[in-house]
């Protein structure tokens, strides 16, 4: 009974959704393709989207790129002293219009680590690979987030519709909240050489080849594992 409601509950809450998105769409803006020049390192990275497809990865140099409607061009702030960048969509826009593909990309040198990562997205996904951060902190609304062979003390997501995927962190910290989608980790090292805490509401929780409780704990000193999950399935491996 409890799953024929969050059923019905999940599959309300998705039409809801979508109703809004449609009810908000408009006529496209001309397409832009805009770089932004980076004159020294990054320390602090802190991005606020309404629309965006984000893609951080590995480069030679640094490199910012902003491909899509002119009516969603991010503002980009950058403050050599402090190696802060700021960058932000016009919170003002209401109307999307989904078929445009709003596109940001970042490059990054290996060589250099940031003090703190963050970033905020409304609608669409999130990609970061092989970045270096003390900490690194992900909200997404609507859309994926996938982090790949990044390096952080503490890596916080939360999402609210989508699926996590982190795959061959080096993280000593990793704390996952999903409210409807899979959370899906794969460790560089053994999972049972990790403290791991794990609830998942509705869904199936597996740890290495094993499932295990929806509710379930185990210490190891490795690392700290925390994920909550409301509606999907959880695999740390």
């Amino acid at each position: 009974m409890k799953k024929a409601f969050m059923f019905v509950l999940v599959v309300i809450t998705v039409a809801v959704v979508f109703w809004g998105i449609k009810t908000h769409l408009y006529n496209e803006g001309e397409v832009v393709n805009e770089d932004f020049e980076i004159t020294g390192e990054i320390k602090k990275l802190d991005i606020d989207a309404a629309l965006l497809n984000i893609k951080i990865e590995e480069g030679k140099e640094y490199k910012v790129e902003f491909k899509g409607d002119e009516n969603f061009r991010p503002v980009f702030d950058y403050d050599e002293n402090t190696g802060a960048l700021l960058i932000k969509q016009n919170q003002k826009v209401k109307k999307a219009n989904l078929k445009t593909d709003n596109k940001l990309t970042i490059e990054i040198p290996r060589d250099n680590e940031m003090d703190s990562f963050i970033a905020e997205l409304a609608i669409g996904d999130l990609n970061v690979d092989d970045i270096v951060a003390k900490e690194i902190s992900l909200t997404g609304n609507m859309g994926n987030i996938e982090v790949n062979k990044c390096s952080s003390e503490k890596i916080s997501i939360e999402a609210n519709m989508g699926d996590v995927e982190i795959s061959k962190c080096d993280a000593t910290d990793l704390d996952i909240t999903n409210s409807m989608g899979n959370v899906d980790i794969t460790l560089e090292e053994d999972v049972k050489d990790y403290s791991v805490e794990v609830s998942s509401s509705l869904g199936d929780v597996r740890i290495g080849k094993e499932k295990v409780d929806s509710s379930y704990k185990q210490t190891g000193d490795k690392g700290t594992i925390k994920v909550e999950c409301n509606l999907g399935n959880v695999d740390i491996k």
